[in-house]
């Protein structure tokens, strides 16, 4: 388990923290000492009394809740029947109760906008039946629900059918399974048809649904562990299998009677408690993902595996790198969600470096530093406050303290100098690049342990679950190779989207001769800057630049005041490139150099370290490279692809978060000023601290629209947004806070009203596709490979896109999801847009990850939030200086 930077192991790869925890994890004991903490005695209130509802929408943890991802409104309570506010600590997994906590408590939210306007019976509707003989349950015939007569046909994956309607009573009647929307369903038919298959599990759900109960204490029980505690002592009446989250209790199977009383004894006081349970919604199966989640949560350590972070890793099999002190541990990322062909479970294999040296072992490195010596029998021991919020009626949330031994502590992660390490890293690269036949393998096996595992198995079967034991095949299409177009000729990408050779044999688009240029170096760099200096005048021709001889500065020493000051001295309006070759590569003299180029007097820079142009068998190809760069900060256009759709501006958004100046974040803008979207407008916003989505994007967008209508006398007619480093859990937010901003620029203009979309791209996902080669063949799928169905989204439209060609490992797609669609374009034309903008980018002659405008967005914001701190000059908005 990480905490702090550093792993505890008990024994053999087992965490400290775990293994201090284990007795907790025996059934009942946890209930026990909740109750034993819980003193205070309590003063009773009548069964009547109704909670104070709460003040704004309740949600628990950061996901959200189980059914808040649904936000497709079940029928419920009413809002005044919540009585929690805060969101307690996850309690511990037991062998048969899972507290949701986190996970689940985001139903609350869910259940006050649910019972409006879908003929739920509120609290003061359904009465409240204590028994009167003292039996444990109450004497209610059965009744089961009634599905909405408009509920959509259950899901394809579901095994089971609701169940068939009895005569319903009036206050049954009003319960129903309720309505889903239909799916989205948005894909193309272009390009070649390919057998593919992915890292999603089919997951059958053989339950006709999953039963949600209100409970109610009376008198009321302000301790959740308390709570969690009387329920459990009525196992025999609620069955084994259970959720609860000490108001919300799901269960697989449907109690008989629809309001269940029970009763308990308060263990402080001896007072006597009354427990109504009231069913209130059968959710579809298909719904509960996140429930599902928990489940396989519990899975994982019963498989025996120790969680780093967040994911889960086996300690027991570790490959070892004794060479580097490292130790890789296998693992497992999984998440189960609805996806457009049913219920998946996302699963992918992953790896985790660890360090085999402990935190004391680093501590008593300090000597070789400090002088200091660290005495064993005095060793000082590391505390650890985990966070935890606050209880019901806590003024101020307890804080625990654990102190953790250094000797059984081991280091996690990589420092910098490991990661600057090339040999290092190829090491490791060796156990963490896996191949996709090695990923099937990885997930076979996984799913073949929990087969296996009878307890593990179990717990699937409880909620009706099962998982098939094959990866899921699926058809995807390949679209056709791009053309790329020169000044002089064009020819084709290539199967692996790969044309660096014939960029530089070819002239570029559109050249800016250079012809004052300065290059600044230090004597030692003499002989490697007029090596530089002659590869510049041979290759560049070649490529339609002409070239003068540079003004050269030979400076007396490599320190950062000396390189600034030449800059000032040397730089004026003229000159149209300064070139600094600089001895090794440092932060503070980079930024300095970026700081004054981009700022305090504006002109394109390109920095070099003198080690990259130090080897003469590789002087030819690099100097093609930096003289491309150079010609794009100067303005010119080096390649372009076909676009046939005619006024478009593309625009990509990023965003860097600046470790400095109070952790701003930097949003990068840019948008396409040309037809052929070779040329580029740039803006950069500086924000407040953690603050991730764009609130000066109208400013930015109306400047861009300001330079495309000087450059082409009219506006764009379409307008294609790209938008990188958004999570799922912003989507909404960014297809309504921000779509509305982009809006509002338009009544700038009179009666202009262009066709936006805006396209959200996501490209850090655990989604991988595999191209079926043969019956138990796998590889890399090829660039231009699209899957615009079955393991997309269920409520969104999108699709991934492998654009780029890897040689080693498992190729990674990039997700797009379309937020607002007011292009009116057709699934095929965007997806078959976004293939043309990876293949834009002029820092490398291939296809990238993302579209091109994304990909300048990022280096800009992240040139300004790594060196210049400060908004770069507007004489530089024209040109791609950033690269």
């Amino acid at each position: 388990m990480a905490s702090g930077g550093f792993y505890g192991r008990g024994g053999r790869g087992r965490s400290i923290l775990d293994a201090l925890k284990q007795p907790a994890r025996k059934p009942g004991q946890q209930e026990e000492q909740a109750q034993a903490q819980a003193a205070a005695p309590i003063t009773p209130q009548s069964s009547d009394a109704t909670p104070k509802p709460p003040a704004a929408p309740i949600t628990f943890g950061r996901g959200g809740g189980l059914l808040a991802m649904m936000q497709k409104a079940q029928p419920s309570s009413q809002p005044g029947a919540l009585a929690e506010t805060t969101a307690p600590k996850p309690a511990p997994a037991m062998p048969f109760t899972m507290p949701i906590g986190r996970g689940l408590g985001g139903m609350k939210e869910l259940l006050q906008k649910a019972a409006q306007g879908r003929g739920m019976p509120a609290p003061s509707q359904v009465s409240s039946r204590p028994s009167t003989s003292g039996s444990s349950t109450s004497a209610q015939p059965p009744a089961e629900p009634v599905p909405s007569s408009s509920r959509a046909p259950p899901h394809p994956s579901a095994a089971g059918a609701a169940p068939s309607p009895a005569p319903p009573s009036e206050e049954m009647s009003r319960l129903a399974i309720y309505e889903r929307r239909e799916a989205v369903h948005r894909s193309g038919s272009e390009g070649k048809v390919m057998p593919f298959s992915a890292n999603h599990i089919r997951v059958k759900c053989k339950n006709s649904g999953v039963f949600q109960y209100d409970v109610k204490f009376d008198p009321v029980i302000d301790s959740k562990g308390m709570r969690i505690g009387m329920l459990n002592e009525h196992k025999a009446v609620i069955g084994q299998t259970k959720a609860f989250d000490g108001r919300l209790l799901f269960l697989p199977i449907r109690l008989p009677q629809t309001e269940t009383v029970l009763h308990s004894q308060r263990k402080t006081d001896g007072i006597n408690v009354t427990i109504t349970i009231r069913l209130t919604t059968v959710v579809d199966p298909t719904q509960c993902a996140h429930l599902y989640n928990i489940v396989f949560r519990r899975i994982m350590s019963i498989l025996d595996m120790c969680q780093v972070g967040r994911y889960y890793y086996n300690p027991h099999t570790p490959s070892q790198v004794p060479q580097h002190k490292l130790e890789v541990w296998p693992g497992y990322i999984s998440s189960i969600k609805e996806q457009e062909g049913g219920l998946l479970l996302n699963l992918d294999a992953s790896h985790r470096v660890l360090r085999t040296e402990t935190v004391l072992d680093v501590m008593c490195q300090y000597r070789k530093n400090y002088n200091i010596s660290i005495r064993d029998a005095e060793q000082p021991l590391l505390i650890n406050r985990p966070r935890k919020k606050r209880e019901p009626g806590e003024r101020e949330p307890k804080i625990e303290m654990i102190c953790l031994v250094p000797e059984l502590c081991y280091m996690t992660g990589l420092t910098d100098e490991m990661r600057s390490d090339f040999r290092l890293m190829k090491d490791i690269a060796v156990h963490t690049r896996v191949t996709p036949m090695q990923r099937i393998i990885a997930m076979k096996k996984f799913i073949r342990s929990i087969n296996t595992n009878d307890e593990a198995r179990k717990q699937l079967e409880n909620w009706g679950l099962e998982l098939e034991t094959e990866t899921i095949r699926i058809e995807g299409r390949l679209l056709k190779e791009e053309k790329i177009k020169m000044r002089q000729k064009d020819f084709m990408a290539g199967p692996e989207a790969d044309f660096g050779r014939d960029v530089t044999r070819s002239e570029v688009l559109v050249a800016v001769d250079l012809r004052n240029w300065i290059v600044l170096y230090t004597k030692k760099d003499t002989p490697r800057a007029t090596e530089y200096i002659q590869m510049m005048k041979r290759v560049c021709p070649q490529m339609g630049i002409q070239i003068q001889e540079p003004l050269r500065r030979d400076l007396k020493d490599d320190r950062t005041e000396t390189f600034v000051r030449n800059l000032r001295e040397s730089v004026n309006p003229r000159v149209q490139m300064v070139v600094v070759i600089c001895p090794t590569s440092r932060d503070d003299r980079y930024s300095a150099i970026k700081k004054f180029c981009c700022v305090e007097c504006p002109v394109p820079s390109q920095v070099i370290i003198s080690k990259t142009i130090g080897n003469p068998n590789k002087l030819r190809s690099v100097t093609q490279k930096i003289a491309l760069q150079m010609n794009c900060k100067l303005g010119g256009e080096l390649w372009a692809v076909e676009i046939p759709l005619k006024d478009l501006m593309i625009v990509g958004i990023d965003v860097y978060h600046d470790a400095t100046k109070g952790k701003r974040s930097i949003a990068g803008f840019v948008a396409s000023t040309n037809r052929t979207c070779t040329r580029w407008f740039s803006r950069v916003h500086f924000q407040l601290p953690h603050e991730e989505l764009v609130n000066g994007l109208k400013t930015s967008l109306l400047s861009a629209l300001r330079t495309y209508h000087e450059i082409n006398h009219k506006l764009p007619e379409k307008i294609i947004v790209y938008r990188d480093g958004v999570g799922d859990g912003q989507l909404k937010v960014v297809s309504e806070h921000e779509v509305k901003q982009l809006a509002t620029c338009f009544k700038h203009f009179p009666n202009y009203e262009p066709k936006l979309s805006v396209v959200v791209v996501q490209k850090r996902i655990n989604t991988r596709l595999f191209y079926q080669t043969g019956p138990d063949r796998i590889d890399n799928p090829p660039p231009g490979s699209v899957m615009d169905h079955t393991i997309t989204r269920r409520d969104w439209y999108d699709f991934f896109l492998v654009s780029q060609h890897v040689r080693q490992g498992t190729v990674s797609p990039t997700h797009y999801i379309v937020v607002h669609d007011g292009s009116s374009m057709k699934p095929d034309h965007m997806q078959r847009l976004a293939y043309k903008m990876t293949h834009m980018y002029y820092n490398w002659p291939g296809t990238v990850r993302v579209p091109a405008p994304c990909q300048y967005a990022h280096k800009l914001a992240y040139l300004v939030g790594q060196s210049i701190h400060k908004e770069p000059s507007e004489l530089l908005s024209d040109r791609l200086f950033f690269l």
